[in-house]
């Protein structure tokens, strides 16, 4: 009955090597299955007839790991060869589902296909046992999971980032010495993501002050304690303390950045508007679209909404922007998903502003219908009446002032125009009115003034395609 499973076991393993992987499942191939098979057997496995325990293999038994040696170096492994369970290891186990080596030059010790499966579909899950495209693909629904099956629940508590004498065996190939190279085996962020798992893309987003993406190492220090948050680099604060991109916003790590100190405290400044124009006032990111002002008569701020000394600040209608249960006290405090409004709806961007404006008061008013026929609304966008002369001042950052009532949109070639030329950049038309700095605005292709909306109120355009080859040559 045995060899018959075995039998059926093999048949299926070299089966495998040959079906064509199911369409959009498979996006790396198991190189083992370019190789012939005489390249690891001494001599060619009999399709239905041998089994796992008759196959012969290449000088050595099919478990010893010089057999794998000969394409893959020692750097590779991630986990020690050779290793026993030992009762001076605690937390350690007899695996129920991994196999141990068997042959007499490595009984019961971890060896290379302890924990890979060679003649897998694919190797999406770098030819893990009990992971999709083994043997048996759903044993274990993480790689952290494979791990426990050895070394048991506790796994987590066990970091390599203790700093004691033993943890260094486990990134290190040899032991670093003071004032040598440290080697590193495997080298790179894949030795992070044994542990750790793969990073999205936007695990970098708005936190990565360096031109490039970086490695693990590039922002984190694997030797920090746990005291540092993150383990973040000490020269990466540096680099991001006085960026003006990022978003330390729902950030534990990043309190830094408002907050004296590395934890939840006194602001770096007294004046909180101040604090959050350092960012929200360069003009490289999203700013302010509401006057700072003393609260006018007639209008009532919500309860809990906070004023300093009558007047709004950006707390006013924007929550701090801790994650929930960060803000001390106020473990409840909810966390909306854009822009962190308080008094946010799904789906209904200005319900904050009808908290404090009488909803009949705003809507259906449109600035450049008033605009260009001459009526009332100027002041809904600047700051002093046109007519004194003065046109470049506005209640707020002009690109701002436009979207307080435009909702962001898909422009053409899915790009954000709204930048600073530089060198590099075609030139501007003159007819193209650019802002301070050589700024793009929304104004500076759209004219606010005109009426209707036909063409996006593109400036001199019929046709938006001509309109963007001004700048823009096909």
């Amino acid at each position: 009955m045995g060899t018959a499973r075995a039998t059926l076991a093999l048949a299926v393993v070299v089966t495998a090597m040959f079906l064509p992987a199911v369409a959009g499942a498979a996006t790396k191939p198991n190189p083992h299955a370019a190789l012939d098979c005489d390249y690891c057997h001494a001599t060619t496995p009999r399709f239905g007839f041998d089994t796992v325990d008759t196959v012969d293999f290449w000088r050595t038994a099919g478990d010893e790991p010089q057999l794998c040696e000969r394409c893959h170096g020692p750097e590779a492994n991630f986990h020690p060869l050779g290793v026993t369970r030992d009762p001076q290891r605690p937390g350690t186990q007899p695996p129920k589902r991994l196999p141990l080596g068997k042959s007499e030059a490595v009984r019961d010790q971890v060896v290379c296909v302890s924990c890979h499966f060679l003649h897998a579909t694919d190797a999406d899950h770098a030819l893990l046992r009990g992971m999709p495209g083994s043997l048996r693909p759903n044993m274990f629904a993480t790689t952290q999971d494979l791990c426990r099956e050895c070394h048991g629940a506790d796994l987590e508590k066990r970091s390599p980032h203790a700093g004691d004498e033993r943890s260094c065996a486990f990134c290190h190939s040899v032991r670093p010495s003071p004032g040598e190279p440290a080697a590193v085996t495997p080298a790179g962020r894949k030795l992070c993501e044994f542990c750790h798992g793969p990073k999205p893309d936007d695990h970098y987003a708005g936190v990565n002050p360096h031109p490039d993406r970086q490695d693990c190492t590039g922002c984190h220090d694997p030797h920090q304690g746990k005291d540092r948050p993150a383990r973040l680099r000490a020269d990466y604060f540096d680099l991001i303390r006085d960026a003006v991109t990022a978003n330390p916003h729902r950030k534990r790590t990043l309190c830094f950045a408002c907050h004296a100190g590395d934890k939840p405290g006194p602001l770096q400044g007294a004046d909180a508007v101040a604090v959050c124009q350092r960012c929200h006032g360069s003009g490289k990111i999203p700013g302010m679209s509401h006057p700072m002002t003393r609260v006018p008569a007639g209008y009532t701020i919500p309860s809990g909404w906070p004023v300093s000394g009558g007047a709004m600040t950006c707390v006013t209608c924007h929550l701090p922007g801790h994650v929930p249960g960060a803000v001390p006290g106020r473990p409840d405090e909810p966390v909306t998903e854009r822009y962190l409004l308080r008094g946010a709806v799904a789906g209904e961007r200005a319900a904050v502003c009808f908290q404090c404006h009488p909803k009949n008061q705003w809507s259906g008013r449109n600035p450049h219908q008033e605009a260009a026929r001459k009526q009332t609304g100027c002041t809904l966008c600047h700051a002093v009446d046109p007519e004194s002369g003065e046109t470049d001042r506005f209640v707020a950052d002009i690109n701002i002032v436009c979207l307080a009532c435009h909702e962001e949109f898909d422009h053409p070639g899915n790009v954000r125009h709204t930048v600073t030329l530089t060198d590099a950049m075609p030139p501007v038309p003159a007819i193209l009115p650019l802002g301070t700095g050589r700024r793009i605005t929304c104004a500076t292709c759209h004219d606010p003034h005109v009426d209707p909306s036909a063409n996006q109120r593109l400036r001199g355009a019929k046709e938006p395609t001509a309109f963007c080859q001004r700048c823009h040559k096909l």
